[in-house]
Parts: C-alpha cells; sequence; structure tokens
C-alpha cells in the first residue's frame, strides 16, 4: 500500500483523530499534514494493512498532542497591547519578575483560549506565530479586513477581561 492510497481511505478519519485534540480546524490539518510526513518516512515498518487506519490515527493523536505541548511552551504573546501591572514593573528581585511575567503570560493564553475559536485562530497566529494581516489571511482563507476586525476584537475583549480583573484586585 502506498502513502497515495493510505490517504485517500484514511484522511477523515486521521483529520477527526488530530481535530478531537487540537480544536482547531486548520491545527487539525497542520497535525494530518505531519501525520502524512511521518508516515511516508515510517511506511516500511507497517506490516498488517489492516491496522493502517489506527496506525496512523495513533500518529495524528502523538503528534496533535506534541503541538499542544509545543504551542504551550511557547507561549509568545506580545504585551504591548496589554498593561502591565506596576509591581511587575518594580520588582526588586529578577525571579520574582519572572515568575510574575510567567503567570501573566499564562493568564493571557488562558484567556485567549476563553475566546470564539475565530478570533482565537487569529490571535495564536498574531502572537505566537509572528504572523502579519496578509499571512493570517491567506492561512485561514479569510479577506485581510475580517483578520484586522478579528485582531481588534480579541485585544479588545483580552483589555476588557484584564480590566475587570484589575479592579476586582482592587477592591479586594
Amino acid at each position: 500500500m502506498d502513502i497515495r492510497e493510505l490517504y485517500e481511505r484514511y484522511h477523515r478519519r486521521v483529520f477527526f483523530s488530530a481535530y478531537k485534540v487540537m480544536k482547531s480546524h486548520s491545527l487539525a490539518e497542520d497535525v494530518v499534514q505531519e501525520t502524512y510526513l511521518k508516515a511516508y518516512h515510517k511506511l516500511d515498518e507497517l506490516t498488517d494493512e489492516e491496522k493502517a487506519g489506527a496506525w496512523l490515527s495513533t500518529i495524528a493523536a502523538r503528534k496533535a498532542v506534541d503541538l499542544l505541548r509545543k504551542e504551550r511552551r511557547a507561549v509568545v504573546v506580545s504585551l504591548e497591547h496589554i498593561p502591565l501591572p506596576d509591581s511587575l514593573c518594580q520588582k526588586d528581585s529578577l525571579v520574582e519578575a519572572t515568575c510574575e511575567r510567567h503567570q501573566l503570560e499564562e493568564e493571557i493564553q488562558s484567556s485567549i483560549n476563553l475566546l470564539s475559536p475565530k478570533i482565537r485562530d487569529v490571535l495564536h497566529l498574531s502572537f505566537q506565530y509572528s504572523m502579519k494581516e496578509q499571512e493570517i489571511a491567506a492561512f485561514l482563507n479569510i479577506t485581510q479586513g475580517a483578520v484586522k476586525s478579528r485582531l481588534h476584537r480579541g485585544r479588545k475583549q483580552l483589555k476588557q477581561k484584564f480590566d475587570q480583573k484589575k479592579s476586582v484586585e482592587k477592591t479586594a
């Protein structure tokens, strides 16, 4: 069985295995691509053709988990649009400042994950992968105007969440 046959026969199954983990259409497609690339290189290890679907699904699930772990480790968020707390800017201890910055990045990431999928995907591509608006539009197959409005709405929603949190902390 060659790679083309595997793709034609199991593409949907592999895609849904990746989508279950990624929860994003575009990221699941990336995982599918990586899955078939790995399968191509390891095709000689497939001994039982009846188990090809399960083999590919396993590769896809593992690739998806790897990508999620990589994204969590590489949380690179541009903080120019989100005001940093004064306490973070005036720390005596570098360790303390680093910990608070890491905590802030995690809060930003979790806030981004709570946004609608359309906005979340655009923010991920912009902040984590440093893609430009035109590149995001081409990648997601949407207009550049849609990218701009989603970025604007996403930043605005993030700012509102952090402003609310800031006001709650002041009253506490």
